[in-house]
């Protein structure tokens, strides 16, 4: 599976933090930042984060009732007068709280996430090195946990870029803790108690694990060592145009609860106790604790296609079908990848090939090809979709092998498409798909067949990349030496409208189908 290169996803976290900022000529005194309208159905509502956090804290206070760590899980506690619904400015849409780590005066954000109709929560925690005399954050760091405090990753901005991702020196899990001792001392200075109280701290226990992903353990010898990070360089310096000055800071907003027992020589976040908060409108740190979450998913679902066992088993009678699979040995990887980013879908899929004569089969006859689909999902929710392509051997016999791998992409499509309106059904089809579009024709038997289509006169350039991408896939064959115009016409020719084909792609592609132009089977089959 292609994996994305880092870089672009980490230019996606700079991006967020650039262009959050306002321009330098604005105003200097502190603004807040207005909180943007969001979709209700891709926000997490407050109702559902109320839920999921509570469940959280009450587990975790189960779990630590009986543990007999010296550092039991972190605690959260909040106000829900101050829950936000918001969107990053590329979009994604997020809720937030402000937290408070409990026995610590640490200050927090958790972030809610939603993605596929799953909500996740993450710690979100700013450590400012500096900031400007308006409150724009200039140098920190910037800290994802689960909440449990299992630490997820960390970067580092420095002149308000993210120049480096911090990764643990030593394999290992880690986790947020609070030093007890530290936190209950009244009187602790301000700059020793967020350096004492900030501890991520190795959590693998005593014993090393066997396949070396606890080098923390041995490196203390089984002890809360503190975390060491290395920096990773993602991105250059922060750079000054011409003529004109650096853009501003990402603003930061430190949580301030005003409350009459509140002990001015702890650390200024200071923990809710009943009072108000005085600054809890939307700060720019969520918006790259956003970003960072947003990164920590893509990274999972990597990881969950890379682990996924995609098939395309071969239950072929024609050598020539047969050779051409075995040519494609990246088939499988390829039209997961094309799947994704065409319609957003991760499910696994079981694809079976076959061939017979149509020529008895009143309803496919003049068919190059049909497909009979249907799913299953196990208890994880996971879906997984079952085809079985059936290539006429009437046809394929004489056509291009560049012909038959386009006819096998167009019919994984078609597949994927009546296993969601199954799934679906029509309304919801319709919702989740409005550029996708089935229409009835007659068959030979008088009977009706559905046929999807992607591509409307209004909206031409709706699955451009999609066409693209199946025609790169196409030309990809070893061997081949079609042009780039002729893979693109038989990528559009039997999933796309008619009414869009010109007379130049459907005789490009008729050429191929026909085996006047690209590899034909050698010998041919009768």
């Amino acid at each position: 599976m292609r994996k994305r290169t880092f870089k672009f996803g980490m230019l996606a976290l700079v991006a967020l933090a650039l262009t959050y900022c306002q321009r330098e000529d604005a105003s200097e005194a502190p603004q807040q930042d207005p909180v943007p309208a969001v979709d209700p159905q891709a926000v997490v509502s407050l109702n559902e984060a109320k839920s999921l956090f509570e469940a959280s804290e009450n587990q975790k206070r189960t779990a630590n009732s009986v543990s007999r760590r010296k550092y039991p899980f972190i605690e959260l506690e909040t106000d829900w007068r101050y829950f936000v619904q918001t969107q990053t400015l590329v979009g994604d849409a997020y809720s937030k709280i402000p937290v408070t780590i409990v026995g610590s005066d640490l200050s927090a954000e958790i972030l809610f996430l939603k993605k596929d109709g799953i909500t996740e929560q993450t710690l979100f925690v700013t450590k400012v090195d500096s900031l400007t005399s308006d409150n724009r954050i200039v140098n920190a760091d910037f800290y994802l946990f689960t909440p449990k405090g299992e630490f997820i990753s960390a970067y580092r901005m420095k002149e308000g870029v993210i120049t480096h991702e911090l990764v643990p020196k030593y394999k290992g899990r880690y986790r947020l803790v609070v030093d007890t001792e530290v936190a209950q001392t009244s009187r602790v200075p301000k700059a020793r108690t967020r350096d004492n109280l900030f501890r991520i701290a190795c959590d693998c226990g005593t014993e090393s694990n066997s396949e070396g992903d606890c080098g923390c353990a041995q490196v203390s010898g089984g002890g809360y060592s503190t975390i060491l990070l290395d920096e990773v360089t993602l991105y250059g310096k922060r750079k000054k145009r011409l003529n004109n000055p650096f853009d501003p800071y990402p603003n930061y907003n430190d949580y301030e609860f005003t409350d009459p027992y509140y002990d001015e020589d702890f650390y200024r976040g200071g923990r809710y106790r009943g009072g108000e908060c005085t600054n809890c409108g939307g700060g720019g740190g969520s918006n790259v604790g956003a970003g960072m979450a947003k990164e920590e998913q893509k990274k999972k679902e990597e990881k969950k296609q890379d682990k996924r066992e995609d098939t395309i088993k071969d239950s072929l009678t024609n050598p020539c079908v047969k050779a051409l699979l075995a040519q494609a040995p990246n088939l499988n990887n390829d039209i997961a990848r094309i799947m994704n980013n065409t319609f957003g879908n991760n499910d696994k899929f079981n694809i079976t090939v076959r061939n017979k004569s149509f020529a008895k089969d009143s309803e496919h006859k003049g068919d190059v090809a049909y497909t009979k689909s249907n799913g299953s999902i196990d208890n994880y929710n996971n879906h997984t979709l079952n085809c079985d392509i059936y290539l006429n051997d009437d046809i394929i016999s004489s056509a291009s092998q560049e012909y038959i791998l386009a006819t096998i992409y167009h019919e994984v499509i078609h597949s994927f498409l009546i296993y969601e309106l199954q799934t679906l059904g029509e309304k919801a089809f319709n919702q989740k798909y409005p550029s996708v579009y089935s229409k009835e024709f007659f068959v030979g038997n008088k009977s009706k067949k559905k046929m999807y289509v992607l591509i409307d006169k209004q909206q031409h350039n709706k699955f451009s990349n999609f066409i693209e991408s199946l025609a790169q896939s196409i030309m990809s064959l070893p061997g081949t030496q079609i042009s780039l115009e002729t893979a693109r016409a038989m990528a559009k020719v039997g999933v796309v409208e008619n009414e869009s084909l010109s007379e130049g792609e459907n005789y490009l592609n008729n050429q191929q189908k026909l085996g006047k132009s690209g590899m034909t089977c050698t010998p041919k089959i009768r």
